[in-house]
């Protein structure tokens, strides 16, 4: 027998001959296609695979590394499915009783609909393997708490996008479940208004970023600590101890003081001196006290006022407007009494005394040639100010009548 009846022989058993109703030409076909495109994928793509991975090592950039890393399964994924698909059409499946083509063609959109998915979940690591990277350069640990919360609700949403889509495909009307999903959904959102106005919170703090754990904030409700800053609320240590939960929804509607981002805080307050002191005094102590703030080694000396301001019902003040370099609450105390102890020091070296809130009784006895005569020249003085005064106008009316004459 030579290789010419061998070759007749089997095309005429290929073309003859049917195997569970399939022509054995076709299964060949069907099983060589899937032997050549399983070699294709084994050894053409794993050379091309190959050669991109090292272009992509070749960057400085990391994201193509990351991304070549997880589309890489999804793509093997997509030929092989491809693969089935095409020993499936090459088999040519019958359509009688059952559309066993129509069968397959759903089920190749349905595989490529999850690989996508699949592919978009992995992207998603990417993403946030670059978004953990990012919100470790920061302070704040609450955007290090929402990346693992952001990459579960993207993924979630891929998943119940995919699902729906297939659903679409299988031939389920989705308009219906959209629909009952859009009731429940709105019956879920009125039950859980209030967290859901504390999540949209937390994302306002996380993108004002008012303050950060171990802050000295204050609003119209709380002064304390900042301790914890979570997804539902932050925990305020106050000083006296107490703890306070106060929901991100308001903190994020509420006027936020956050004394820990000062970087110098204000002394500001006045001091009495007494009706005693002499005008000379009070240049020595204004001196005396600009001096004081001049050379304190924790005053700033960008700015600062020193003033004789007032004339106060039992005192002479002086104003002292300044600030401090340091912002720290034990520190900054610590300078306000080393400046008082100073300014103290000071003052007492030139006999010049702090006042106090008192009532001075005067006892003297009635002169009345003394106001006689301090009576007859103030009439005097007023006598000489009202002939001036007279001169002055009789001068001005002179002048206009030269004045038109001239004219």
């Amino acid at each position: 027998m030579d290789w010419r009846s061998i070759w007749d022989t089997v095309h005429e058993f290929m073309i003859t001959q049917q195997f569970v109703g399939f022509d054995a030409w076709r299964i060949a076909a069907a099983f060589g296609v899937l032997v050549m495109i399983y070699l294709a994928r084994k050894y053409i793509l794993g050379i091309l695979m190959g050669f991109l991975a090292r272009m992509s090592k070749r960057t400085d950039a990391e994201w193509d590394d990351k991304l070549f890393e997880a589309v890489r399964p999804p793509i093997g994924a997509v030929l092989q499915v491809l693969n089935i698909y095409a020993a499936l059409a090459i088999l040519k499946l019958p359509r009688h009783p059952t559309n066993y083509d129509a069968i397959s063609n759903k089920g190749l959109v349905v595989a490529l609909i999850v690989i996508g998915a699949w592919a978009l979940t992995r992207s998603v690591g990417l993403g946030t393997h670059f978004l953990t990277k990012l919100t470790a350069k920061t302070k704040s640990p609450l955007d290090d708490r929402l990346v693992p919360f952001v990459d579960r609700v993207m993924r979630v949403a891929i998943v119940i996008v995919a699902g729906l889509m297939v659903l679409q495909e299988s031939g389920v009307q989705i308009a219906g479940i959209l629909a009952g999903l859009g009731i429940g959904g709105l019956a879920v959102a009125l039950a859980a208004k209030d967290t859901l106005a504390n999540v949209f919170g937390t994302i306002t703090i996380v993108g004002d970023y008012p303050f950060d754990i171990g802050d000295w904030i204050k609003t119209k409700d709380v002064e304390g600590t900042v301790e914890d800053i979570g997804f539902r609320s932050t925990k305020v240590r106050t000083f006296g101890n107490s703890l306070v939960l106060v929901p991100n929804d308001t903190l994020a509607r509420s006027a936020i003081e956050n004394f820990s981002r000062m970087f110098k805080r204000r002394i500001s307050f006045r001091i009495g001196v007494t009706y005693e002191t002499t005008p000379d005094q009070m240049r020595e102590a204004l001196a005396r006290v600009r001096d004081v703030l001049r050379n304190h080694e924790e005053i700033r000396q960008d700015f600062w006022l020193v003033y004789f301001t007032d004339f106060a019902d039992s005192a002479l003040e002086i104003m002292i407007y300044c600030f401090s370099k340091t912002t720290v609450w034990a520190e900054f105390l610590a300078v306000r009494e080393s400046l008082n102890l100073r300014l103290m020091q000071t003052l007492s070296e030139i006999g010049v005394e702090f006042a106090f809130p008192s009532h001075a009784v005067y006892m003297r006895q009635n002169d009345d040639d003394e106001r006689m005569r301090f009576n007859e020249r103030c009439a005097a003085m007023l006598q000489e100010r009202r002939k001036d005064s007279e001169d002055q106008n009789a001068g001005k009316s002179l002048d206009e009548a030269d004045r038109r004459g001239a004219g």
